[in-house]
């Protein structure tokens, strides 16, 4: 029997599944994936690579790099906020790990030149931890609701209009923190210093526990 067509090409932690170039320094990258997905992971290495997360006014300051308004805001509170964010930023970043619950044009239609970076766990991972957590009746259920939501936003990513697009695998992060770092800081078209690559890897915990306070705001 041959050797496996895989065995002399090892999994790359992240890959760009759709290039596309604005050619405008402005842009927003969106941080986007399943509750428990590595989205935190993700928005903490963009953050420290020099992408500021910004939390509203009215967020606690412990927040794992969600801002309460564009995640759980109405139909005129985010227009309203990606605005305000827009006019003291040329880069920023936002992490929603809800986005499958809107029709892909939505936030694309609203925010300034959107980079999208879609952080990925395995669906075996998420589905022990949603048992874990009491959030199933029974294992099966578990299994069968993430791969069920890991479906709807892998389905909903590639419906997206034009767009840069990135997929991260959070396992792999875990074991090549620096590799992805750059890639990602590649991807969003940033460049960071030594200093911020160094801080970049070191956000990366396989523990988890993300939050946007670790940046020091």
């Amino acid at each position: 029997m041959g050797a496996n067509v895989f065995d002399n090409h090892p999994a790359p932690p992240a890959m760009v599944v759709r290039e596309y170039r604005y050619g405008s320094p402005e842009k927003t990258i969106v941080v986007m994936g399943l509750p428990d997905g590595g989205t935190s992971a993700v928005a903490a290495v963009i953050d420290a690579i020099g992408v500021p997360f910004v939390r509203d006014a009215a967020d606690p300051p412990l927040r794992n790099f969600e801002n309460s308004r564009l995640v759980f805001g109405g139909v005129n509170d985010v227009p309203e906020a990606v605005r305000k964010i827009d006019s003291q930023y040329t880069v920023w970043g936002m992490k929603n790990p809800h986005l499958r619950y809107f029709a892909p044009t939505y936030f694309h239609g609203m925010l300034r030149n959107p980079y999208y970076v879609f952080a990925s766990k395995d669906v075996g991972s998420m589905a022990c931890r949603h048992w874990a957590a009491g959030a199933s009746s029974t294992p099966l259920e578990a299994l069968m609701c993430q791969a069920q939501q890991s479906a709807q936003m892998l389905s909903w990513a590639i419906q997206l209009p034009p767009a840069p697009l990135l997929l991260v695998s959070y396992p792999k992060m875990v074991q090549c923190p620096r590799e992805t770092a750059g890639i990602i800081a590649k991807f969003c078209e940033i460049t960071p210093t030594d200093e911020a690559m160094e801080r970049a890897v070191k956000r990366v915990s396989p523990t988890g526990g993300y939050l946007l306070s670790e940046t020091g705001e």
